[in-house]
Protein backbone atom coordinates (compact mmCIF):
# COMPACT_ATOMS: atom_id res chain seq x y z
CA UNK A 1 0.00 0.00 0.00
CA UNK A 2 2.89 2.51 0.90
CA UNK A 3 4.03 2.30 -2.93
CA UNK A 4 0.86 3.05 -4.34
CA UNK A 5 0.16 6.00 -2.02
CA UNK A 6 4.02 6.57 -3.30
CA UNK A 7 3.31 6.03 -6.87
CA UNK A 8 0.11 7.80 -6.98
CA UNK A 9 1.86 11.00 -5.27
CA UNK A 10 4.44 10.79 -8.07
CA UNK A 11 1.98 10.39 -11.10
CA UNK A 12 -0.70 13.28 -9.49
CA UNK A 13 1.09 15.91 -7.57
CA UNK A 14 -1.27 18.19 -8.33
CA UNK A 15 -4.13 16.54 -6.90
CA UNK A 16 -2.13 15.47 -3.78
CA UNK A 17 -1.26 18.65 -2.92
CA UNK A 18 -4.54 19.93 -3.36
CA UNK A 19 -5.77 17.32 -1.00
CA UNK A 20 -3.94 18.09 1.59
CA UNK A 21 -4.28 22.30 1.11
CA UNK A 22 -8.59 21.35 1.58
CA UNK A 23 -7.57 19.20 4.74
CA UNK A 24 -5.40 22.23 6.29
CA UNK A 25 -7.90 24.93 5.66
CA UNK A 26 -10.53 22.78 7.05
CA UNK A 27 -8.66 21.98 10.27
CA UNK A 28 -7.84 25.01 10.45
CA UNK A 29 -11.24 27.04 9.81
CA UNK A 30 -11.99 26.80 13.53
CA UNK A 31 -15.45 25.42 12.19
CA UNK A 32 -17.05 22.00 13.19
CA UNK A 33 -15.41 19.54 11.32
CA UNK A 34 -14.87 15.86 10.37
CA UNK A 35 -13.23 14.48 7.88
CA UNK A 36 -14.68 11.11 5.97
CA UNK A 37 -11.98 9.75 4.10
CA UNK A 38 -12.85 6.49 2.52
CA UNK A 39 -10.09 4.63 -0.12
CA UNK A 40 -12.79 3.55 -2.66
CA UNK A 41 -16.48 3.83 -2.54
CA UNK A 42 -18.53 0.89 -4.06
CA UNK A 43 -21.70 0.87 -5.79
CA UNK A 44 -22.49 -2.50 -4.05
CA UNK A 45 -25.24 -2.94 -1.94
CA UNK A 46 -24.97 -1.41 1.47
CA UNK A 47 -24.05 -4.01 4.87
CA UNK A 48 -25.85 -1.15 7.18
CA UNK A 49 -22.34 -0.91 9.15
CA UNK A 50 -19.07 0.61 8.46
CA UNK A 51 -15.55 0.65 10.51
CA UNK A 52 -14.22 4.41 10.73
CA UNK A 53 -11.58 5.08 12.82
CA UNK A 54 -8.14 7.85 12.61
CA UNK A 55 -6.40 4.87 11.12
CA UNK A 56 -6.93 1.81 9.33
CA UNK A 57 -4.97 -1.03 7.67
CA UNK A 58 -6.01 0.05 4.20
CA UNK A 59 -5.47 -2.77 1.17
CA UNK A 60 -6.19 -2.44 -2.38
CA UNK A 61 -9.04 -4.24 -1.99
CA UNK A 62 -10.58 -1.71 0.66
CA UNK A 63 -13.44 0.10 -0.06
CA UNK A 64 -17.06 1.19 1.83
CA UNK A 65 -20.47 0.82 0.14
CA UNK A 66 -22.44 4.11 -0.72
CA UNK A 67 -25.45 3.72 1.55
CA UNK A 68 -23.02 2.85 4.34
CA UNK A 69 -21.04 6.18 3.93
CA UNK A 70 -23.83 8.21 3.35
CA UNK A 71 -25.47 6.69 6.60
CA UNK A 72 -22.02 7.28 8.39
CA UNK A 73 -22.16 10.88 7.30
CA UNK A 74 -25.67 11.51 8.51
CA UNK A 75 -25.02 9.68 11.69
CA UNK A 76 -22.02 11.51 12.10
CA UNK A 77 -24.25 15.32 11.64
CA UNK A 78 -26.39 13.97 14.71
CA UNK A 79 -24.21 12.40 17.19
CA UNK A 80 -20.58 14.37 16.44
CA UNK A 81 -18.58 11.16 17.32
CA UNK A 82 -15.90 12.21 15.43
CA UNK A 83 -15.62 15.56 16.31
CA UNK A 84 -12.72 17.64 14.84
CA UNK A 85 -10.86 14.23 13.64
CA UNK A 86 -10.04 13.15 10.16
CA UNK A 87 -11.13 9.43 9.75
CA UNK A 88 -10.98 6.44 7.39
CA UNK A 89 -14.43 4.97 5.99
CA UNK A 90 -14.31 1.06 5.05
CA UNK A 91 -16.45 -1.97 5.28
Amino acid sequence: MRRFVRRYRRQYPAIDADRDAQEATVKGSGLDWTLAKPFRISGSRGRGRVRVAPAIRISAFTSVRLSDLAQFLVDEVIEGRFHRQAVYCMN
